[in-house]
């Protein structure tokens, strides 16, 4: 069902194709077309009560935005790369990526591996592109520098940078709580079971 997260990875296209069938349907905010705020605030409410048109057309566009296979490979490849970068200080290489990717889909021509290289090496930089701005505000969210402050002792920056370039958390303060939480209960000492008492 669409949400308004859905929207946050739209590119242009997505944008003018979404755009164009909501220029086809009545949906509230178009009565205020000249009120660029009181339209938006009409769009948003259609999209949070679940306005059966315009849902329609979100998921549509999802479903044709569905990542290739060849960019979710990327992405899982990023993922293991991304923590040998923290973990243990290795470079990110893209000759290396597309090195690993040409070899595993093609024993070929020469001509088509070449070619095969440009294309994962163009892929490999729209996502690690994409991977190294998010990684620039994770370390610059307020939130990760004042959980580092609490666990001056703990690799607590890359172990948050790396929970959210994985998706498992946001940068949300509940999310951080849950990620303090999950600290606070690495860092305990082991204590002996206590028998749970009924009341």
């Amino acid at each position: 069902m669409a949400c308004i997260k859905d929207l946050e990875s739209y590119s242009n296209e997505n944008l003018k194709t979404l755009q164009k069938e909501l220029e086809n349907i009545d949906f509230k905010a178009r009565v205020y077309a000249k009120e660029p705020s009181t339209a938006v605030c009409g769009f948003i409410y259609d999209l949070n009560h679940k306005e059966k048109k315009l849902t329609q057309i979100i998921d549509n566009i999802n479903k044709q935005n569905k990542p290739k296979k060849s960019e979710l490979q990327v992405l899982t490849y990023l993922k293991k790369a991304y923590f040998n970068k923290l973990y243990e200080n290795k470079i990110i290489s893209t000759t290396a990526f597309s090195n690993f990717m040409t070899n595993l889909l093609s024993k070929n021509s020469a001509n088509q591996n070449k070619g095969l290289k440009k294309y994962f090496q163009k892929l490999f930089n729209k996502q690690y592109v994409a991977l190294r701005n998010q990684d620039k505000r994770i370390k610059a969210s307020k939130l990760t520098k004042a959980l580092c402050e609490k666990y001056p002792q703990l690799q607590v920056e890359k172990a948050v940078r790396y929970a959210v370039l994985c998706s498992k958390f946001e940068l949300k303060q509940e999310d951080f709580e849950d990620f303090e939480n999950i600290i606070k209960l690495l860092i305990q000492s082991p204590q002996e079971t206590k028998e749970i008492e009924f009341i």
